[in-house]
């Protein structure tokens, strides 16, 4: 039996790597594992190496990856295990051979807790310990020995079965990973020692329930191999995509976009207009433009005069905010500008000269920028794309001390910007 169970964890082991190592981005991982299974149970306990090693195992398990903590698994295992102990007859004065040796087949349903998930270690770190914790079924077909006259009998039977492991996976390849891991294993059933008694001392019940002892258990300790294959990564691969845009750093020829960016297939952000500016820094990402002007086309001398000749020609009534009529013609010339060229931002910048209080001055002008504003949008103008900004006598462009330098500071800019 033993020669057999070796002998196929071995053509497991040189099969695999063949048909299922992929490349390195992986979500599913196939693995398998050969090893000794160690009994504790009615009978005594060969934990650890208390007795040498004579039961082998071979186990195989199918990973999903769920997300960097989590995979989830299906996976069992196969092979022997036993227990022999010697013990004494007193009318016999001799010792006999009291035990057992069972074929013991699991399968189950678990999930498998990465340390490696970029809280605890690094997703790519090298050793990748973990938990594993399932629950399933369990088939034994004992072979018995009880007494002194060697009198034997077999049994087979189901029963719910648990488990528990801690492991490591160490990093080979890409696509390949040597996996120690130890297991702990809990059947909900004590016959398969043949010994369905007290457990050192550990009662589930009380007496007035029969002491009904623990169930028997054993360790697995194993080796192997996990293949991993699929995308986005099995027990901590995942895609490896430094600035997070979705593109494979394999296939990313702008591997350091800002994260947010639009990009294209081969990771690069987008530039609509291709004006030489991307879409996220581009003022006018549908128009074409200059990197000077954030992306933007410059904007024409015709136009710029057609704004300040609009501008020269706002009126108001003598201390108040009250537009003149003669200044609605100039002001419909600003609205058509802003109409033709739905890119461009206005500043309406309100002034006055410099007689009467300073910060009547100021609210003056800030009422005026506001007005002007309000006919705009009352024309179609989005209030979004203007700004009205009040600048009191703060900003003269001529002589206080003449009415003609006065007249000029009495006035309203307009600034247009992408």
């Amino acid at each position: 039996m033993n020669k057999h169970l070796l002998t196929l964890v071995f053509a497991l082991i040189l099969f695999i790597p063949t048909t299922v190592a992929q490349s390195y981005d992986k979500k599913f991982g196939v693995e398998v594992n050969g090893g000794i299974r160690e009994y504790h149970g009615d009978l005594g306990s060969a934990l650890y190496f208390q007795r040498q090693p004579d039961y082998q195992a071979v186990g195989i398990a199918v990973g999903m990856y769920l997300n960097p903590s989590w995979d989830a698994n299906i996976y069992g295992g196969a092979g022997d295990l036993g227990f022999y102990t010697q013990t004494y007859d007193e009318v016999a004065a001799a010792n006999y051979r009291q035990g057992f040796r069972a074929r013991i087949t699991t399968a189950m349903l678990g999930l498998t807790y990465k340390f490696n998930n970029g809280y605890i270690l690094q997703e790519d770190a090298l050793i990748k310990p973990y938990l594993r914790g399932g629950w399933g079924a369990m088939q034994a077909i004992s072979n018995l020995h009880h007494n002194r006259v060697g009198y034997s009998n077999s049994r087979t039977w189901f029963a719910a079965h648990w488990d528990l492991g801690l492991g490591a996976k160490i990093r080979l390849t890409n696509s390949v990973d040597l996996v120690i891991q130890e297991t702990f294993n809990y059947s909900f059933d004590d016959n398969y020692d043949g010994q369905p008694f007290t457990l050192a001392g550990a009662i589930l019940n009380d007496a007035m329930e029969g002491n009904k002892p623990l169930h028997d258990a054993y360790m697995y300790h194993s080796i192997g191999f996990a293949f991993n294959f699929g995308a986005t990564g099995n027990s901590g691969y995942r895609i490896k995509d430094a600035d997070n845009d979705g593109i494979s750093d394999k296939f990313d020829l702008c591997p350091k976009t800002p994260e947010g960016y639009e990009v294209d297939t081969v990771g690069c952000p987008l530039d609509n207009d291709k004006d030489g500016v991307v879409n996220e820094e581009d003022k006018c990402p549908n128009t074409p433009g200059s990197v000077d002007n954030n992306g933007c086309p410059d904007i024409d001398d015709d136009v710029r005069d057609r704004i300040r000749k609009a501008a020269e020609g706002i009126y108001f009534e003598t201390a108040k905010d009250v537009i003149k009529a003669e200044s609605f013609e100039n002001l419909d010339n600003v609205v058509e500008i802003m109409k033709n060229y739905p890119d461009f931002n206005l500043t309406i910048e309100g002034h006055t000269d410099s007689q009467g209080d300073d910060a009547m001055n100021m609210t003056l002008s800030q009422n005026r920028a506001n007005s002007v504003k309000r006919y705009l949008a009352s024309k179609g103008v989005a209030e979004s794309r203007m700004t009205a900004i009040g600048y009191g006598e703060t900003q003269p462009v001529a002589d206080n001390g003449t009415a003609e330098g006065r007249k000029l500071n009495r006035r309203v800019d307009f600034k247009i910007s992408y």
